[in-house]
């Protein structure tokens, strides 16, 4: 090692796992594995750059990103360390542009005034708050106090289905209704007449009211809707084209996707919060629905007796009861 080596000390309660990852001589860092509910977890890589290194540890980071997230079943990840990101700015800067990191630290942490020590992380900006602690001894450092919001984990993937409601033909739905012979089709008893006006409505909404299938992960934030997974899709592929033929074009173009992801994620998490803001202040929800909203924006975890129903709908009454 050219510098002093890389530790990490953590707390004995913390469920975390030191991962056995091989790195190119000379890059001292190190990587754990801090594991939520499940078997996902959050990526935390420690690590220090002497300053005459040069860009090879940005570079390591910045090509093996996917990888180490794909092979270490990881969901979000946090950077920490001494970068000495002064002498490396265009590949530091590259690397949080590619894959959507942000730093989080805007206070000096070295007594030249310079921020050597960042932290880096894919968390909103709003989950993860840095705090000088004034210099370590003798050092010319200045220790950092990070708090991170780590969220509830949610459920395993799922499949939902998005009605695009401002895009329906309602005149075309009004007729059908208006011709349907709903004499002949509401016979026998309730639940037989239930489930016939169920159909009827179910299979007039798939006619007449354009959707869509959006696959739901369990890594997803919650408001991560199509238009960011296309674009987040098509900034990794642009990133790839970039990567076979380095030409500034390919480059420009990566970087303009970049921004249009950025944009759109923006856009999506503001209609997010707005929209909660709506069902909460708005009077159109139930209280228990209302509660659920505010322990769900707080993180907490919500424990319900009562098994959820997988695809399938219950109008008779002898289901109900069961």
């Amino acid at each position: 090692m050219q510098g002093e080596g890389v530790a990490f000390c953590y707390k004995s309660s913390l469920n975390a796992v030191v991962l056995d990852t091989p790195l190119p001589a000379g890059l001292e860092a190190i990587m754990l594995k801090l594991v939520g509910d499940g078997t996902r977890g959050t990526l935390c890589v420690g690590y220090y750059r002497p300053p005459s290194q040069g860009t090879a540890l940005v570079d390591y980071i910045t090509t093996n990103f996917d990888r180490l997230m794909t092979t270490h079943h990881c969901d979000n990840v946090i950077i920490i360390g001494d970068l000495n990101p002064r002498g490396i700015q265009k590949s530091f800067d590259s690397l949080l542009t590619v894959h959507n990191l942000h730093n989080n630290v805007s206070f000096p942490t070295h007594g030249s005034g310079s921020i050597l020590d960042p932290v880096i992380a894919d968390l909103p900006p709003q989950e993860v708050c840095c705090y000088p602690l004034g210099p370590v001894r003798s050092s010319e450092h200045e220790a950092i106090l990070t708090r991170i919001t780590f969220k509830r984990t949610r459920d395993e993937s799922s499949t939902r289905t998005l009605w695009q409601w401002e895009d329906a033909d309602w005149e075309q739905l009004r007729r059908f209704l208006e011709a349907t012979n709903w004499a002949s089709l509401l016979q026998g008893d309730v639940d037989q007449q239930a489930k016939r006006l169920t159909e009827v409505l179910t299979g007039a909404q798939k006619q007449w009211v354009p959707h869509n299938q959006h696959r739901v992960r369990s890594s997803d934030h919650p408001w991560l809707g199509p238009q960011c997974r296309l674009a987040s899709d098509n900034k990794y592929r642009l990133w790839r084209i970039y990567k076979r033929n380095t030409t500034q074009r390919n480059k420009d173009h990566h970087k303009d996707a970049a921004a249009h992801m950025e944009a759109t994620q923006a856009w999506a998490m503001e209609q997010w919060v707005e929209s909660r803001k709506r069902k909460l202040r708005g009077g159109h929800i139930g209280s228990k629905q209302w509660w659920d909203l505010v322990k769900d924006k707080q993180g907490e975890h919500i424990t319900s007796t009562i098994p959820p129903l997988l695809k399938e709908l219950l109008t008779s009454s002898k289901e109900k009861v069961n």
